[in-house]
């Protein structure tokens, strides 16, 4: 569950908040994941507009820092610089499949246009995907459009809009198996890429790729043993990351999922919430890091 690399995004929004024109985006913040009880639940508004000054920016980011940080912290230029980040519980009627929200807000430094950049992006991708000899995991699968034709599913890609389906399979914390096909809207503008996905729910039982989670466990010989599959299609997200007018070289990102929590994925013992703090501070490390290495002129 990569929260860095699920989505970066900017956007423009100026005046009376034009579309971002990007369909999947308007869904998630406007309509919300739908939930296995039926109910649906709405991802935040982004905290920056493109149009706002040094001012506007500080004053609309310094809340987000509490009582423990400050502005100029969170704007620090280091690979150990704090982040904000919150994983509350969310009420539904089910209580054995409880949703959660995550919110991440993070400043970083370096070139935006290396930040925002394909080959930039497809490297990180590259520095964390899992391992290739792990049975569990499997790397990302971008499906084509021959692929999705024998789906009947059609691209919406258009200037300035990009359709993406892609597929993965991820362990998480060692508990379950998640398999996944990922719906992606990605939007270009100047200096501005909006990124929003969810799962895809006509892929639940597709034979090659499933969005399904199989329970994982060693049996008594010592070898793995995976539970029987169940269907999941309960989560989406998007990103946004701007630039800062101050200080210079800094960019804005903030990361917003909903997701569903079977119980019994980890019965209810709150263990994303206990390793998540470490997990994106280590992938918030690799990140800086990379970001600075790519910057660096050449």
């Amino acid at each position: 569950m990569n929260l860095l690399l699920i989505g970066l995004a900017a956007m423009v929004v100026a005046g009376q908040d034009p579309q971002i024109e990007n369909p999947l985006f308007d869904e998630l913040v406007q309509k919300g994941v739908l939930m296995s009880d039926g109910s649906r639940i709405t991802l935040p508004p982004p905290t920056l507009r493109e149009d706002m000054t040094a001012a506007a920016q500080r004053a609309a980011i310094t809340p987000l820092a509490g009582a423990k940080h400050t502005y100029e912290d969170l704007a620090e230029k280091s690979l150990q610089a704090p982040f904000v980040l919150d994983n509350p519980a969310v009420p539904t009627t089910d209580k054995k499949s409880p949703a959660r929200k995550i919110d991440l807000y993070f400043i970083a430094h370096g070139d935006w246009k290396k930040a925002t950049s394909e080959e930039f992006l497809e490297n990180l991708w590259k520095s964390v995907e899992p391992r290739t000899n792990d049975p569990l995991a499997s790397k990302p699968v971008t499906l084509k459009e021959d692929q999705l034709a024998r789906r009947d599913v059609r691209l919406e890609t258009r200037p300035g809009l990009e359709d993406r389906y892609g597929f993965a399979r991820a362990v998480l914390f060692e508990k379950v198996q998640l398999s996944s096909t990922r719906h992606a809207m990605v939007t270009r503008r100047g200096d501005m890429v909006l990124m929003a996905e969810k799962i895809d729910p006509r892929f639940t039982n597709d034979p090659d790729y499933p969005n399904q989670w199989r329970s994982v466990t060693i049996g008594e010989d010592g070898k793995v043993v995976l539970g029987t599959p169940q269907e999941y299609v309960h989560a989406g997200s998007y990103g946004l990351a701007i630039p800062l007018a101050e200080p210079a070289g800094a960019i804005f990102f903030e990361f917003h999922m909903v997701y569903e929590e079977p119980h019994a994925w980890f019965g209810g013992t709150g263990l994303v919430s206990s390793k998540l703090s470490l997990a994106v501070q280590d992938n918030l490390r690799t990140f800086r890091r990379r970001l600075s290495v790519a910057s660096k002129p050449r």
